[in-house]
This record gives structure tokens, sequence and C-alpha cells, in this order.
């Protein structure tokens, strides 16, 4: 069977890649979270540039623990609800987007326009422009 033929897994499955992903992206692990990225994403950012852009602009939320509320599977895609853990969690959640594809599940980011200026330092200025960045 090809794999573009294969059946997406459960949501546990689809959270199990989430909580992995979540946690290396919080420990810094920008390498390792990348190869969690969708296909899709790792073709249109480079492992290079993904890492450089994360190095250089951490997320404000950089350190924190985050925690996979729900997760609901339609087709080829999940949605997973995700907050920061403990008190942290007052501040909301977000939806993230995961796709099933090539036999596993990967992060779809909805924005992947910060690292398309040309440049690490462009893309690294575009963030923190938009007010991506943990101040420094």
């Amino acid at each position: 069977m090809k794999a573009s033929t294969a059946q997406p897994e459960t949501a546990a499955e689809a959270s199990a890649v989430a909580r992995q992903y979540f946690g290396l992206y919080s420990a810094g692990q920008f390498a390792l979270s990348w190869t969690l990225l969708a296909p899709s994403a790792q073709r249109s950012v480079s492992k290079a540039t993904w890492v450089a852009v994360h190095q250089g602009c951490p997320a404000q939320s950089a350190g924190l623990a985050y925690e996979v509320k729900d997760t609901t599977v339609t087709g080829n895609t999940a949605v997973v609800t995700v907050s920061l853990a403990g008190v942290a969690a007052s501040i909301g959640s977000e939806s993230e987007a995961f796709t099933y594809s090539a036999g596993r599940w990967g992060l779809a980011p909805n924005d992947l326009s910060f690292y398309e200026h040309g440049s690490i330092r462009a893309d690294i200025a575009a963030a923190k422009a938009a007010g991506y960045c943990a101040s420094s």
C-alpha cells in the first residue's frame, strides 16, 4: 500500500505528535521540532532556516510547557487545541493543524511568511516586527 493511500491514524496519535512537537519546541530543540513539521512545511522552510530563525527570535512562549487539550480528526487533518500549561494557561489556547502525509502526522503551520524574506537576518527582523519574538 502506498503511503499516500494509507488511512490517517487516530486522534490519539496526532495528539502524541503534537505533544512531542511542542515539547521539543519549548525546550529549544528546533532541529528536532523541524522533523515533526508536515512534509509540505519542510519543503517550504529548510531545517537550517527554521533553526536559525527560532534561535535568533525565540517565541514569547519559549521555555514554557504546552498542554494539548483536544484533537479532532477530519480526513487527513487533525485540529489540535493547545495552550500553555500551568498558570500561563489563562492566556488562552489556539488551534494548530497537523496533517497526515507520507505515513505520519506533522505540524502544518498556518503562516510560514516569516521564512520568505531571502535571508535569516530579514526573516528574524520580520518576526520581530510582527511581535513574535520574546523581548530581549
